[in-house]
């Protein structure tokens, strides 16, 4: 948890208007990766179009955004 605690305190830091290209560059392609990793192509259950894992409508509520969906719902209906 410290590591997670200084490696927030070293990116609040961060001038990123005037970081070098090269190290905006690298830190997009961090930051894409770490949003990709949450993905599942496989995509949410009776739902495969949708792929995040962490927040997408939810399978009762329409267009209301659910986290965790997979999880929640699975709570939900007790399965």
């Amino acid at each position: 948890m410290s590591e997670l605690k200084s490696t927030i305190n070293a990116y609040s830091k961060l001038d990123l208007e005037n970081l070098p290209k090269a190290k905006k560059d690298k830190l997009n392609n961090m930051l894409m990766d770490a949003e990709h990793k949450l993905t599942s192509e496989g995509g949410l259950p009776r739902r495969p179009w949708f792929k995040h894992q962490i927040y997408a409508p939810g399978f009762y509520t329409g267009y209301g955004v659910k986290t965790l969906p997979g999880v929640r719902e699975a709570v939900e209906q007790k399965n």
